[in-house]
């Protein structure tokens, strides 16, 4: 099993899979693991082609908060922000990606590169070590939504947007970007609340900007009694992009140095 934190597009990924077994099935959602991706040809319904980004590299960052309960009893409370790098071919497939995670002071606590087919997760600071996958291209880069009838017809409904605090995707120095699509600006609130047997509730927000792009995705389920437990939210910052020959290879790079396995 990967003892790892999921990145920026598992994360997403995982999101939608739990939210697309909600709108489909009367039944309460099996357990879906964090690092399970979305099967081939089961996009979920309300996720849209994102506009063409072919040949071009994307700059974002998005703030984590996973909230769940142990075999313990106690919770599992993580926040984190996520920055990264995806560089898409011709075809619009990824080629590769750098994800770099930070605790609250700054603190790198996990990265992972993906490459040719092999992602490679770097955990820890002292020492640090790495692991290595053999993962399917990513899918979900970055999540665009379906036009707002889709939505509706698929349970959701408009509410009111939340307030929040937008995480800072940092410039690149000296390089104008192609487009940079901001996070602050006007955005859609849409809710889904699913009653589950036994009256607990599953309940999906999500905020899209004019773009069409998710800067807000959460998921959390509620007990009969209203108790809220496993949240996973996300809040993205902005989202830039870059022609491919302007970004340096640096960015691709890892930041932390990590000469052993994890394991053996």
């Amino acid at each position: 099993m990967r003892a790892r934190y999921v990145g920026v597009i598992v994360i997403v990924a995982s999101l939608m899979v739990v939210m697309f077994v909600v709108v489909r099935s009367q039944e309460a959602p099996a357990a879906v693991s964090l690092t399970d991706g979305i099967p081939p040809g089961s996009d979920p319904l309300w996720l849209a082609s994102p506009p063409q980004f072919a040949g071009q590299i994307l700059h974002g960052t998005v703030a984590n908060w996973m909230q769940s309960p142990t075999a313990e009893g106690g919770p599992i409370d993580k926040r984190e922000i996520g920055e990264f790098w995806i560089e898409l071919g011709s075809d619009g497939s990824v080629l590769r990606s750098h994800e770099v995670f930070r605790a609250d002071n700054g603190t790198i606590t996990q990265e992972s590169l993906f490459r040719e087919g092999v992602e490679t997760v770097i955990s820890g600071a002292s020492p640090a070590c790495r692991e290595e996958f053999a993962n399917p291209m990513p899918r979900v880069v970055p999540p665009f939504a379906v036009d707002a009838a889709t939505l509706k017809s698929l349970g959701f409904t408009v509410v009111q947007s939340g307030s929040w605090e937008w995480p800072d995707t940092p410039a690149l120095t000296g390089v104008d970007p192609v487009h940079t699509y901001r996070s602050n600006g006007e955005s859609q609130a849409w809710d889904q609340r699913f009653v589950l047997d036994g009256g607990s509730v599953r309940d999906v927000y999500l905020e899209v900007d004019e773009s069409g792009r998710f800067v807000v995705m959460n998921g959390w389920y509620e007990d009969a009694a209203g108790n809220v437990s496993n949240i996973m939210q996300q809040v993205y910052g902005d989202l830039v992009v870059y022609s491919a020959d302007q970004v340096p290879e640096s960015v691709f790079a890892p930041l932390v140095n990590a000469e052993h396995a994890c394991h053996g």
